[in-house]
């Protein structure tokens, strides 16, 4: 698995995985058993004689947004060519293209109730990959 190997590759799949919740069945061919890990827990895991057997996604209720976005290749080749001339305008960050490398994404999700003027509820999940190996998550 790429991301266990390589901690700082921005993985769309493993963020959108980490801001739901999801959890993944390991299953070792030493003991015949199997554990649910956690998506944190499981790059923290040594995996020789390992293979992943499934994943669990808790199921959302309908007031839940998950979003996902990221910086694009050609935005970043806009900075590097004028970094004096910046117009935080212009760099805008896309929703997610598939089978797209991203340098920098995010995760979001947030439980919103439309029938109270769309007043966020509860401590949203704020994930971001590619800003370096240690940081995935803000505080919250």
């Amino acid at each position: 698995m790429l991301k266990h190997d390589h901690p700082g590759f921005a993985s769309d799949i493993w963020l959108l995985f980490e801001a739901v919740g999801a959890k993944v069945n390991i299953g070792c061919s030493v003991s015949h058993q199997s554990r649910l890990f956690t998506i944190q827990e499981m790059l923290e895991k040594n995996l020789d004689g390992k293979v992943l057997l499934s994943f669990h996604l808790p199921p959302l209720q309908k007031d839940f947004v998950l979003k996902s976005y990221k910086v694009l290749h050609d935005k970043l080749e806009y900075l590097k060519r004028s970094p004096n001339h910046i117009n935080p305008g212009k760099l805008q960050t896309s929703l997610r293209y598939q089978n797209s490398k991203g340098y920098t994404n995010c995760a979001l999700l947030f439980r919103i109730l439309p029938s109270q003027n769309f007043r966020v509820v509860q401590k949203p999940t704020l994930l971001f990959g590619g800003l370096g190996t240690p940081f995935v998550r803000t505080i919250y």
